[in-house]
């Protein structure tokens, strides 16, 4: 696959001690500064990743997460609360739509049944 068709699929998972982690920096960062989560997470699994990706597919992911961070700052300045919360819900809704409809759906849910036997 060339580098310009090459897409990471993430699914975050979190333990109990990131969630700590995570909860802390959230009270200790500045939400004007503040990255988001999911741009610092695909950073740690770039960094932390024993199998590195080639140099050209690394900056693709990066690319791609810059522009999650945009958006994401976008919809912060531009919306106000509560036309935030239905924004996520009308996102949350549409990635469920789509894990019906494309099949992927019992991925995730396999995913979850391994979360709950404590095998991940």
């Amino acid at each position: 696959v060339p580098a310009s068709e090459f897409h990471m699929l993430f699914v975050p998972f979190e333990s109990d001690s990131s969630r700590q982690r995570r909860l802390e920096g959230e009270e200790a960062e500045d939400t004007t500064t503040m990255e988001s989560q999911y741009c610092r997470l695909m950073a740690e699994v770039l960094q932390l990743s024993p199998f590195r990706l080639p140099i050209e597919y690394e900056r693709r992911v990066l690319v791609k997460a810059e522009r999650m961070r945009n958006i994401q700052q976008e919809v912060g300045k531009s919306l106000n609360k509560e036309q935030q919360r239905r924004f996520e819900e009308d996102l949350n809704r549409g990635f469920r739509d789509w894990l019906v409809t494309s099949g992927n759906l019992r991925q995730v849910l396999d995913l979850v049944h391994l979360e709950r036997r404590g095998a991940l």
